[in-house]
């Protein structure tokens, strides 16, 4: 378990005093996929490295594993591992010599290890670069060998800086795989990512910052019923000017558009009048489709952002 407790970050520049993050307290257990969101500049990254210890705690506390990492930060990076967000430069070094590397660090032994790189090269179908020089491989490739160089021998923890980065979506799907199954293992796995849409299918719990504030944590379900149950009704147009023509049902609780569509929430005893609209507006010509659907995280997400600001 990392139990975060009133942990609050400032930093000083020219203008002056920055909060970075303020007052923050949770708790990431093991064996679970705890993604973190936010927007640029939220804080995320802050948090990460007064995790890991490379951020001299001052207020608040953080226990990694019962371990204080305050009092002891090198032991934060033993307990855990981390992918940054940046690529990594590997020179001539081969993504298997890389990853044997980060296991003979961590105090894998040398058949473990290679059992290790044997499954996870296999399972994220990378085997043909094993051992390609770093500076031949493409940005996907280097991006899976970072993975596999967190990964490898882990302890307590597994922190991933978007992941999926340059991965394309046969091998991203398989890296997913491979997280679930490291929380499987006991392991707990840190996601900060952009990617709302992947997090939501696969986080167990999710922890929105903004502005270096905890804006809300909880499960998907948790999260997403926050914005009550609503539903949303998804109208397609070709002319950009018809947003500005369409007049708004009184049962549309709120609505946005942009990009040839417009967003109408509405509650679920309305999908009749909603299904009924829609079927109006494509046989007036007004809009060219429509569809019903489910409120998403990224919806919750954008929302919650928005009461924050």
């Amino acid at each position: 378990m990392i139990e975060i407790t009133n942990l609050t970050k400032k930093f000083r520049n020219k203008k002056g005093e920055v909060v970075a993050n303020e007052n923050i307290s949770l708790s990431i257990p093991k064996g679970k996929v705890y993604g973190i969101l936010g927007q640029n500049g939220s804080g995320k990254t802050t948090l990460i490295n007064q995790i890991i210890g490379l951020y001299k705690i001052e207020d608040g506390e953080i226990f990694i594993s019962g371990n204080s990492v305050k009092e002891d930060p090198k032991a934060a990076r033993t307990l855990c591992s981390v992918q940054t967000q940046g690529q990594l430069a590997f020179g001539e070094l081969t993504p298997k010599k890389a990853v044997r590397l980060m296991g003979e660090l961590r105090g894998g032994k040398p058949e473990e290890i290679d059992e290790q790189i044997d499954y996870l090269f296999s399972a994220l179908d990378i085997l043909e670069w094993a051992n390609t020089p770093g500076n031949l491989l493409s940005g996907g490739i280097k991006r899976l060998t970072a993975f596999c160089m967190a990964v490898i021998c882990a302890k307590d923890f597994i922190i991933l800086d978007e992941p999926t980065n340059d991965v394309d979506p046969v091998r991203r799907k398989r890296l997913w795989q491979e997280i679930k199954r490291m929380t499987a293992k006991g392991c707990g796995v840190i996601v900060v990512t952009h990617n709302i849409l992947e997090l939501e299918s696969v986080a167990d719990i999710v922890t929105i910052i903004d502005d270096g504030k905890l804006i809300s944590t909880g499960t998907i379900t948790d999260i997403k019923s926050r914005l009550s149950n609503h539903l949303k009704l998804n109208l397609h147009y070709d002319d950009e000017g018809t947003a500005e023509k369409l007049r708004i049902p009184e049962w549309g609780i709120s609505s946005s558009h942009g990009d040839g569509m417009m967003i109408i929430t509405l509650a679920p005893e309305k999908i009749d009048s909603a299904l009924e609209w829609g079927r109006t507006l494509v046989t007036e010509k007004s809009i060219v489709s429509y569809s019903i659907s489910d409120t998403t995280l990224e919806d919750v997400y954008i929302d919650l952002i928005k009461k924050g600001a």
